[in-house]
């Protein structure tokens, strides 16, 4: 597949893994109001490794999963996902989505600045002005009234330096591992890290069947498929560029509350989400430009 043909799929995949993760927004605030978060962790990981493990299986690469050399990438993503995946659940059930979505723009930021310090990845002024506009949105979406400083702000901090950290290196460790197995080791270890926690510290509440579908949607949704179309995407563009899709996350809720419950957005709610449209549709135009002259050049130098 030609370089600019791979890109294309890859910001689409990132689009999808976007969509993936927004749902997690109402799933776990559906399953958080019977369970604790440490159970919906359990349950929600279940279902999604589940999933994942049939995935591997059809494609024949359940050899590659049990590889030794997985062992430091297990440790890794398990320990950093764990944590974020405790905090973030116990704190999106006491402030609720709009703060945790607020909050969370800043993952974006992080995830940019590490990829130009550590894999020196540069947005030119167009891709730079598309960050700006779409965290712009997020931020006119997100905000509401009820955002506040508070002592849980300290936890989203640290949930959200995790999956930063996670998402970022994840670039590097998709040239040797395939994105399902990658997918699959981050399952796999977060959910034996989260039991460990439980045994220790936890209590496992029993899964009703009123939350029953809300936890399988949610760990296959934004557990699974989130995650392995990420790495599918990351595998053909810059992880910066994706971190800017990414911001799309939270418009998915106000989509899923309008189609699930006839719940109209509000002005707000509709211009941060035209916003932040706006700002994914300029990078994907600025980066298909860069491509086309990039090409161009490649073109009148091999064909004088």
């Amino acid at each position: 597949m030609p370089k600019h043909a791979s890109r294309q799929v890859g910001f689409g995949l990132a689009l999808l893994a976007t969509l993936m993760g927004g749902s997690s927004y109402v799933f776990s605030r559906i399953a958080g109001k019977v369970l604790n978060p440490e159970s919906q962790l359990i349950y929600w990981y279940g279902f999604a490794l589940i999933g994942n493990l049939m995935l591997i299986g059809s494609r024949r690469k359940l050899s590659q999963f049990w590889r030794k050399s997985n062992l430091k990438v297990f440790v890794f993503v398990g320990v950093l996902n764990t944590v974020f995946a405790l905090l973030y659940y116990r704190v999106i059930n006491h402030l609720g989505s709009s703060e945790v979505a607020f909050y969370f723009r800043g993952n974006t930021l992080l995830v940019i600045v590490l990829a130009a310090i550590l894999f020196k990845e540069r947005l030119n002024r167009r891709e730079f002005l598309s960050m700006v506009v779409a965290l712009g949105g997020a931020v006119v979406l997100t905000f509401s009234p009820e955002v506040h400083l508070s002592p849980e702000l300290f936890l989203v901090a640290i949930a959200a330096v995790c999956i930063a950290l996670t998402d970022l290196w994840s670039k590097q460790f998709v040239k040797a591992i395939q994105p399902e197995i990658l997918s699959g080791i981050r399952l796999a270890s977060t959910l034996l890290f989260c039991l460990i926690y439980i045994v220790l510290f936890g209590k496992l509440e029993p899964l009703t069947w009123g939350v029953l579908p809300a936890v399988f949607c949610g760990g296959v949704l934004s557990a699974f498929l989130r995650f392995y179309l990420y790495y599918e995407a990351v595998k053909r563009v810059e992880v910066s560029k994706v971190a800017v899709i990414m911001v799309f996350e939270p418009v998915v809720p106000v989509i899923m509350n309008l189609v699930l419950y006839n719940t109209l957005p509000s002005w707000q709610q509709l211009l941060g989400g035209s916003v932040i449209t706006a700002g994914i549709c300029l990078l994907v135009l600025a980066s298909w430009s860069k491509n086309r002259v990039t090409t161009s050049v490649s073109n009148q130098i091999i064909n004088p």
